[in-house]
């Protein structure tokens, strides 16, 4: 089993060790050594990157026996022979903010809701906790966010110790182990005591800020997505960078951008239905010119028109309607999507045509005989891409 130094000093970024054993793979190697200073992924935290004897270590994870394993796409040392290992200083302390950051907010969540933590996840740069709960109100995730940022500038110290299962109760551990055996307790001054084998701080004030940014429901729990440390401050510029911008634009204070953008939203989502509303009014008029600017392939009018931008819903109608006035073949794109519709008796059908389509340009999609959708049409030429098509559609005609 492999001494975990960061166990009593998680500021501890060089150390010595020896080679216990190497195993090639196919790309890298396995090393394991008779101690070491980097933490390997588990309990949701991030492994340590950095180096052995100047070699990159990718990956750490816990192996058989407890051994930590270390992950080196190049190694030359031997078994037994003594190596020195570095570990990212700057990775390692932003994953003690994060680890750190998370206990202060379950123990938090738990005091303001009841909600007990089920699982955390502590990401490269969001963060997660997952809680045992679907009640959370947004008032709930205000107070705790309140009361985890008054821990960290109260500059609590964290401090580790060690003790046997059946003494965590008495000691108001916050969440019990089920297996027995001695533990390591993170305890963040007498707001908070886990047992946890993670990566600490050593005073709440190195956190720094912790910000929720995120709230979704999963299964029968509440995930909420944090932010910590410098992360945080990124985060708080370049929101208050979008706040101000569009403050300027609608010359208004901060507090009233809201009203403003929805003010916005109803007067253009007013537009719309005025426009659609244009749009069937004159389509009448438009049907006569479709026939007579269309290519006929074997009887069939093919009508294939770009839009740059209408109503989904009309152009939809508007396709069913020129397939029904006059045997055609309907191709109305618009963005990366395009409608298929087709009259009925041909036997080249929306459905086929939608296939070919698919097969031949990219996309995803289907429908019916009658009229079908292709999305995600890559980016390209779509003028080409309908001409292509078109021909494609005269080739299965002519096989007929």
């Amino acid at each position: 089993m492999s001494e975990r130094l960061y166990y009593n000093n998680s500021y501890l970024f060089e150390f010595d060790a020896a080679v216990e054993s190497i195993t090639q793979k196919d790309s890298y190697y396995e090393i394991i050594l008779d101690r070491t200073a980097f933490y390997p992924e588990s309990g949701g935290q991030n492994f340590d990157c950095g180096t052995l004897d100047n070699k990159k270590v990718s990956g750490v994870y816990v192996g058989d026996n407890d051994a930590v394993v270390h992950h080196c796409e190049q190694w030359d040392a031997e078994p037994g022979q003594k190596v020195s290992g570095e570990v990212d200083k700057k990775r390692r302390i932003s994953n003690m903010r994060k680890h750190t950051a998370q206990h202060i907010l379950s123990q938090a969540l738990l005091r303001v809701a009841s909600a007990d933590t089920v699982g955390a996840h502590l990401g490269e740069t969001e963060s997660t906790i997952e809680l045992s709960t679907l009640k959370l109100t947004e008032e709930n995730l205000r107070d705790a966010e309140e009361k985890t940022n008054e821990i960290i500038m109260q500059n609590l110290s964290v401090n580790i110790s060690y003790s046997e299962h059946e003494k965590l109760a008495k000691l108001g551990v916050r969440r019990i182990p089920d297996r027995h055996g001695k533990f390591r307790l993170v305890g963040i001054g007498d707001f908070e005591l886990t047992a946890c084998g993670g990566t600490h701080c050593a005073f709440t004030g190195e956190i720094g800020l912790l910000k929720i940014i995120g709230l979704e429901k999963i299964r029968k729990n509440t995930r909420i997505t944090f932010l910590c440390g410098l992360e945080a401050t990124k985060d708080y510029y370049l929101k208050n960078k979008v706040v101000e911008k569009l403050s300027n634009r609608f010359t208004c204070h901060f507090d009233n951008l809201e009203n403003s953008v929805n003010k916005l939203a109803n007067y253009n989502g007013d537009l719309k239905m005025e426009i659609g509303r244009l749009q069937k009014e004159i389509f009448p008029y438009q049907l006569q010119k479709l026939k007579e600017d269309a290519i006929e392939i074997s009887g069939v009018k093919i009508i294939s028109i770009i839009y740059a931008d209408y109503d989904l819903k009309n152009l939809k109608e508007m396709a069913l309607h020129v397939a029904k006035e006059f045997k055609s073949i309907v191709l109305f794109s618009m963005d990366d999507k395009l409608i298929i519709s087709a009259s009925d008796g041909i036997d080249k059908d929306a459905s086929f045509l939608t296939k070919l389509f698919i097969e031949n340009f990219g996309g995803r999609g289907g429908g019916n005989p009658a009229i079908a959708q292709v999305g995600g049409i890559p980016a390209g030429d779509i003028d080409s891409m309908l001409e292509k098509f078109t021909k494609l559609i005269k080739k299965e005609f002519d096989r007929v």
